[in-house]
């Protein structure tokens, strides 16, 4: 909670500092941008694998704080977390909570919509995952990997400095398992497809 507030406020204090200039013209340059989003997280998965087929999610939240900014691309670096409950015990090793944590970068670009508050912004993530397996409250092991996604955010603008957003994100996990190799892919290859919704802070 005390990194949450201090990089809201770092985020307020760079926004404000801007000039009206920079508000209404795009970044037609390099430049050093930041703002930050933080979220509320509903997890989700799909496919055939051990997270879609024994998981269910439960909750989950994330932020992420927007460093560089070319034109309306936006690179961030960000951290998600996503809770899961074991709903199937044979397939989870009698394990009860799944929780899996994204390490990422993210590259965005934004897409205004004309005449309206809105703006449209396809994404990419690249990162790591860990994937923590516990039961109360007691680890019983880590695995850890690569991590892809895909998605859209949808921002609503209530001022210059603060917006309500919305996001899909499809993520492909690739943790590191040691399996029979008949069910290695339904232990590795994990897929993610998490809704969230956040507020923005800070001056595109």
């Amino acid at each position: 909670m005390k990194l949450y507030t201090i990089l809201l406020a770092l985020s307020l204090q760079c926004s404000y500092a801007q000039t009206t200039d920079s508000i209404a013209k795009p970044v037609d340059k390099l430049a050093f941008n930041t703002f930050l989003k933080v979220y509320y997280t509903f997890p989700g998965a799909s496919g055939d694998n051990v997270l879609n087929k024994g998981n269910k999610g439960t909750y989950g939240f994330g932020f992420e704080m927007n460093l560089i900014s070319y034109h309306k691309f936006y690179l961030a670096g960000g951290y998600e977390f996503s809770g899961y409950a074991v709903t199937n015990a044979a397939l989870a090793s009698n394990i009860e909570h799944t929780n899996v944590n994204n390490y990422y970068a993210r590259l965005l670009h934004q897409i205004p919509v004309d005449n309206t508050r809105l703006n449209v912004s396809p994404l990419i993530t690249v990162g790591a995952v860990m994937i923590h397996q516990k039961t109360a409250g007691k680890s019983y092991g880590k695995q850890r990997g690569a991590a892809f996604g895909v998605g859209t955010d949808i921002d609503f603008k209530l001022t210059e400095a603060v917006s309500l957003f919305g996001r899909a994100r499809y993520g492909f996990l690739y943790n590191d398992v040691t399996a029979n190799a008949q069910y290695e892919k339904f232990f590795s290859n994990l897929n993610q497809f998490n809704f969230s919704l956040g507020l923005k802070v800070g001056v595109d």
